[in-house]
């Protein structure tokens, strides 16, 4: 039965638990406010009968906005009878204006937790029971994360993956949810769910962790071509045996590595700390298949892979003092064994001096009037993708950062330009890419250039904060080709804050070569941009 009234706002009582929306959007309110005082409201409140209550079952919103604008009266609609408030409440609200997906699932939880199955609440809201089970999952996450699902921050469609990693791993999911939702990070929430960018998002992810204080030891389970190299200062704090093992294997071998494979993720998987790596394929080789997750767990494998490397260390060193003649107790036949191994050794060696001149003067015939004139244009890729692959680590800087086509705009809703840029490796395959399209030897060589003067004269501000690590793009130490690259620059790079970057650059090269004719040794570090022209002559991104 319902029954239309008007009732004073203070007479409506609002119950905890019938609001099924946590997060008002402050915006959307202030229009509602206007609206009613221009109108008045439209659409009567849904109230049921308490005894003398008249208890709020829809239309918080413009109760909230009539109290805000101290409206004498409202008007609602009364119900009497048998009503599940809290149900009618959620309906009410889902067909009104979609909740969030947060407090959608909140308000699915709360019926579940009145002894209904997934079913019954499905067909209760009109939703399949896929999509009622989907953001229950939601739940599960962290307060944080499903704080910025709620604000929008943080789509749906990155929520799948961090529901996977927070199942191994809980506070590695809550650093990759506040690493893809800072405006200053280089990763964006598309990249949780894009395989090809998913490990530089954990990655970043554990940058975040260290910055904050809060470091995050996962181990990378490698693909077939990759061992997992030992960070002693990293290690040590995983587990005591562990930190003590690994300092006697790097005090024999500062380089050794240890390769876990297969059975180990296996083995992580069903202990539930283990990440795979969407990436990966039976066909990788230089990515990781995953991560382990658990401390512990993953200092448990690695601790008897690193007691036996270290014994084989051991011996190989002992073999060594052996053949060099520092053994204490060489083999009677020790002599006459190391003379057949200079005998052996001097035959090599007379070989490979031949086979060496005779390479010489191969080359020679074929390359020094130029080569070939249908290998004029291979020669120069080779050589400029060479020189590229050279630089690679550090030259991925200057193409994403000069080259409009490799930056994204996104205008905000309060009118800010977002300008999101491609990876560094992106950047990379872009440089090579633009050397393999050259049609002429000249333009793969100029174009090559291209890509080094934007390294050396471009400005890394642009980036976010977080992004900015590895703007360092080299160190000439020899004063002929620092000349060479100085006319170069001066006669292409434009005059203006590019050349006063290029310039420090050239300065800072030539100060350090000055630093080593003098006999000392200056630390190359990575500098900051040159700033104002004052600031030009500092530290900057060589």
């Amino acid at each position: 039965m319902l029954e239309l009234v008007n009732l004073p706002p203070a007479d409506v009582t609002v119950r905890d638990g019938l609001n099924p929306r946590s997060v008002v959007d402050e915006d959307d309110q202030a229009e509602l406010v206007a609206s009613i005082q221009a109108m008045g409201i439209l659409q009567p409140l849904i109230c049921e009968a308490d005894g003398d209550d008249r208890v709020l079952v829809d239309g918080h919103r413009r109760l909230a906005a009539a109290v805000a604008l101290s409206l004498d009266t409202v008007p609602v609609l009364i119900r009497t009878g048998d009503v599940d408030e809290l149900a009618e409440a959620i309906v009410l609200n889902l067909r009104r204006e979609n909740l969030n997906p947060v407090d959608e699932a909140a308000g699915y939880q709360r019926l579940l937790d009145q002894g209904r199955e997934i079913a019954d609440v499905a067909r209760l809201v009109g939703a399949s029971d896929r999509h009622v089970t989907g953001r229950l999952r939601l739940l599960k996450l962290d307060e944080g994360i499903r704080q910025r699902v709620a604000s929008g921050d943080l789509p749906l469609n990155a929520t799948r993956r961090l529901e996977d990693i927070a199942e191994v791993s809980p506070r590695l999911a809550e650093w990759v949810a506040v690493a893809v939702t800072d405006p200053e990070s280089s990763m964006r929430p598309a990249d949780v769910g894009d395989p090809e960018e998913f490990h530089d998002v954990i990655r970043v992810a554990q940058d975040y962790a260290q910055e904050a204080g809060d470091p995050i030891w996962i181990v990378p389970v490698p693909g077939r071509e990759l061992a997992y190299t030992l960070e002693p200062d990293v290690d040590a704090g995983a587990h005591p045996d562990l930190a003590a093992a690994v300092g006697a294997l790097v005090a024999i071998d500062k380089y050794a590595q240890i390769r876990l494979d297969e059975e180990d993720a296996d083995a992580a998987r069903a202990y539930g700390a283990f990440l795979p790596n969407p990436e990966y394929t039976d066909e990788s080789t230089w990515v990781p298949m995953g991560w382990i997750t658990d401390p512990e767990f993953a200092a448990d494998r690695l601790l008897p892979r690193v007691q036996a490397a270290t014994s084989d260390a051991e011996k190989r060193s002992a073999r060594a003092r052996s053949l060099s003649g520092r053994d204490e107790t060489p083999p009677k036949d020790a002599k006459e064994a190391r003379a057949k191994e200079r005998e052996k050794d001097k035959a090599a060696r007379v070989t490979a001096r031949r086979t060496n001149l005779d390479l010489g003067a191969a080359l020679f015939e074929n390359l020094d009037n130029g080569g070939p004139d249908d290998l004029q244009l291979e020669l120069a890729r080779m050589v400029c993708l060479l020189l590229i692959h050279e630089r690679a680590e550090n030259l991925g800087q200057g193409p994403r950062l000069v080259e409009h086509s490799l930056q994204t705009e996104t205008t905000r809703k309060n009118g800010d330009v977002k300008v999101d840029y491609v990876t560094r490796s992106e950047s990379v395959m872009h440089a090579r890419q633009s050397i393999q399209k050259a049609t002429t030897p000249a333009q793969a060589v100029a174009r090559t250039v291209r890509w080094l003067l934007a390294s050396w004269s471009c400005d890394p501000d642009a980036l976010p904060k977080s992004d900015r690590r590895g703007t360092y793009a080299g160190y000439i130490h020899d004063g002929h080709l620092t000349a060479v690259v100085k006319a170069v620059g001066e006669a292409v790079v434009p005059e203006g804050r590019a050349r006063k970057q290029f310039d420090a650059t050239v300065k800072h090269w030539t100060t350090l070569e000055e630093a080593r004719d003098a006999g000392d040794e200056p630390e190359v570090v990575e500098a900051e941009p040159a700033g104002d022209v004052d600031e030009a002559e500092t530290e900057i991104a060589a």
